[in-house]
């Protein structure tokens, strides 16, 4: 009987799933206003431990959220026990995200100058907003001088990077790489297999969503399986017979959703899992 949110919703009302108590009237009022340097935001959230993020994967049009930061460590402690399975633990330790962001957006949403900056202790973001050469090489020696462990990006930028580096025979460049980790778009299996040869290095392929963090992540038979401890996962037929993604956060205290739709659209699969 609980109704379905929707992104809609959700979007004209987001600062009602913050816990109660933790904004003021006056914060949300700011909060609501439209602001040219997100850093203005980040300063009043930060000190009560909330994050703001912007979103627009499948409606094109931006979505702010909020998370508490427990919560998303709480999402992000079931998701490095996967990689930590996956890639072993030393995979942890010093990364690379790479994220499609032109420099406006680089500028408004991470206040950075720089393509390449610090993430945290632990690794660094790398905005690449197109998948030139001269940028496919520049990424190569990044990694190859910050002895980088993992890399975090989408199938069409891992695809493009494979075929550049076997064309160019720099493979060496990679030679500190453990882990590879893909998100954002369906990992087909031909860009699965390709990558898989190229590095002979595991490869998983992670379902997400901004508001609801980590769903589900890919096995080494490819096979996506769902994060029990974050998420419960409903797949609802709509009106044109496609089962939408109906998604409630078992891992937020402080800024949960309940029954969510993501707006994507998925199977069960039948058969039984072999992996491990």
């Amino acid at each position: 009987k609980i109704p379905i949110l929707s992104k809609n919703d959700y979007k004209q009302n987001y600062l009602k799933f913050v816990k109660d108590g933790m904004l003021t009237e006056a914060s949300s009022i700011l909060l609501r206003s439209p602001v040219s340097d997100y850093s203005i935001k980040d300063k009043l959230l930060n000190p009560l431990n909330l994050e703001i993020y912007i979103t627009s994967g499948s409606t094109g049009t931006p979505i702010e959220i909020i998370r508490h930061k427990y919560d998303v460590n709480q999402n992000y402690i079931v998701l490095n026990n996967y990689r930590k399975i996956v890639g072993g633990f030393e995979s942890l330790s010093n990364y690379v995200w790479v994220l499609p962001e032109s420099i406006a957006s680089r500028k408004y949403v991470f206040c950075q100058e720089s393509t390449y900056f610090r993430h945290n202790r632990y690794g660094y973001i790398a905005c690449i907003e197109k998948l030139s050469k001269a940028r496919l090489q520049e990424f190569l020696l990044f990694c190859y001088e910050k002895e980088i462990k993992s890399i975090i990006a989408w199938p069409s930028f891992l695809e493009r990077l494979a075929d550049y580096t076997v064309n160019t025979k720099q493979i060496n460049l990679l030679q500190s790489v453990q882990y590879i980790e893909s998100n954002s778009e369906l990992l087909e299996k031909k860009v699965f297999f390709k990558i898989c040869d190229f590095l002979k290095k595991p490869i998983t392929n992670i379902y997400s969503g901004n508001e609801t963090n980590f769903i589900a992540g890919t096995c080494s038979k490819n096979c996506m399986h769902v994060f029990d401890d974050n998420i419960f996962i409903e797949l609802i037929r709509n009106q044109g017979g496609s089962s939408e993604t109906i998604v409630t956060n078992l891992n937020s205290a402080n800024t949960a959703l309940i029954r969510y739709n993501l707006g994507d659209i998925a199977e069960w699969d039948s058969q039984e899992c072999s992996c491990e």
